[in-house]
């Protein structure tokens, strides 16, 4: 009679320790007809690393959608500097780039319809992009406010400048 007492109370425990383990170890993973435009043409791409992430959190306020693209060859960092228009460095600035660490990083916002491009006329919804040569990185950032880009210019500033005091 004891023993079935303690099977009584063991088995519920595991059991809620195993579900509570398969939750968290669970990988959280976004259909694909959720994710971005972007990451579905660049997710099946030869040398290229694609990742989305939603409800990225930017601060303790703000999260929004973003999709990371990595070149893993060089046929793919050409790739996607043509698709997104990043050009060559200028010979003028070829002593400052081979100086630059890690934490250089250039950005723009580009519409919603058309990441590949500059904006013309800033909106709020345009998506900012964000693109490390020394690391040969995409990302696009979601935008979807003023907020929401603001919160983000403040954590690429934060991430360029990691010494300095946060904004």
């Amino acid at each position: 009679m004891k023993n079935r007492l303690k099977i009584l109370y063991i088995v519920p425990a595991l059991l809620a320790v195993a579900a509570i383990l398969a939750m968290r170890l669970y990988p959280r993973t976004v259909p694909i007809e959720e994710c971005s435009d972007v990451y579905k043409r660049y997710c099946a791409a030869e040398g290229v690393e694609a990742a989305y992430v939603k409800d990225f959190r930017v601060n303790d306020t703000v999260e929004l959608d973003v999709t990371f693209l990595e070149a893993a060859t060089d046929s793919a960092w050409r790739m996607l500097r043509k698709d997104f228009g990043i050009e060559d460095m200028p010979p003028e600035y070829a002593e400052f780039d081979k100086g630059a660490d890690e934490h250089t990083i250039e950005f723009w916002r580009a519409p919603k319809a058309n990441p590949y491009s500059i904006a013309k006329r800033p909106r709020p919804n345009n998506v900012f992009v964000a693109v490390s040569r020394h690391k040969r990185q995409i990302c696009i950032f979601h935008t979807l406010s003023e907020e929401q880009l603001s919160a983000v210019l403040t954590y690429q500033f934060n991430k360029i400048s990691p010494n300095t005091p946060k904004i």
